[in-house]
């Protein structure tokens, strides 16, 4: 009995002996490190590079004096062709800087950029026949923009933890050189022309797509749509050209589309802190 008694005292104390054990191993167990998840909060510089393609729809008006001066049918043939648009097109790139806040999976955010662009376009159509008084002529148009810009806000949702799906709007800027004129090929002196040269504040929205494939860089595609509204301008009469004032009011709508590409690099972000064992 003695010894059952003693072999029974003895297990006991290992199997105390290894509960604590045990118990000691998991209080020793490491605690979580925490580790900060992404978030879209935060600066940002970059650059972009793009297409972008313009709307030109110009038309002209003729003075009374000019409508007087020739069958009614006959201005209404010089005038047709002039009632057309053209699109100039070409390659823009720009730098911009802006800033998000993220709340749940919503961001955010402003943004302004300044751009180069190549938009352009020469363009001579005719010689058309008129009849009447008139001799055959053509309709010369010249455009030209080499910048612009926007102030934008932007409202977006996180599709995913580094995905970001956006809309934007607000203000846009251009200068432009703009070229129309009437000409008579067969007769020296009358030439009809208006030049504009003009800085133009027009509304611009858009929408884009942005991926974060670090935590301080992000690469997007995004499309804008900017809307310039529209100018007149009033041509001289020709030095040959008899009576006076029987010049045109010549006028144009501008729009600009682009699509472009663009790196940011992304810096003071802060997000939510997460465990990770």
């Amino acid at each position: 009995m003695k010894k059952i008694a003693l072999t029974v005292a003895a297990a006991s104390v290992l199997l105390a002996g290894a509960a604590s054990a045990a118990d000691m191993a998991v209080k020793a167990r490491r605690a979580p490190i925490p580790v900060p998840a992404f978030s879209w909060t935060g600066c940002y510089v970059g650059g972009n590079v793009g297409y972008t393609r313009g709307d030109v729809h110009s038309g002209a008006a003729a003075n009374p004096i000019f409508i007087a001066v020739g069958p009614a049918a006959a201005t209404a043939a010089v005038l047709a062709p002039s009632n057309v648009g053209v699109t100039p097109d070409g390659f823009t790139a720009g730098v911009g800087v802006g800033c998000n806040y993220q709340t749940g999976i919503f961001v955010l955010g402003v943004e302004g950029d300044i751009n180069y662009s190549e938009l352009g376009i020469s363009q001579i159509r005719g010689p058309f026949p008129t009849g009447g008084v008139f001799a055959p002529h053509t309709w010369e148009e010249n455009f030209r923009s080499n910048w612009f810009a926007t102030a934008r806000a932007r409202a977006g949702v996180v599709l995913a933890e580094r995905h970001l799906l956006y809309v934007t709007g607000g203000a846009a800027f251009a200068e432009y050189n703009w070229l129309k004129a009437l000409d008579f090929p067969g007769f020296a002196g009358f030439r009809y022309q208006g030049t504009l040269s003009d800085s133009r504040v027009g509304w611009v929205v858009g929408a884009g797509w942005e991926y974060a494939f670090s935590n301080n860089w992000s690469a997007k595609v995004e499309y804008l749509h900017m809307d310039f509204g529209s100018t007149s301008a009033t041509t001289p009469t020709p030095p040959a050209a008899r009576p006076p004032g029987t010049g045109f009011i010549f006028s144009h709508n501008f729009r600009e589309d682009v699509v472009r590409v663009g790196l940011n690099y992304r810096f003071g972000l802060a997000g939510p802190v997460v465990a990770k064992y």
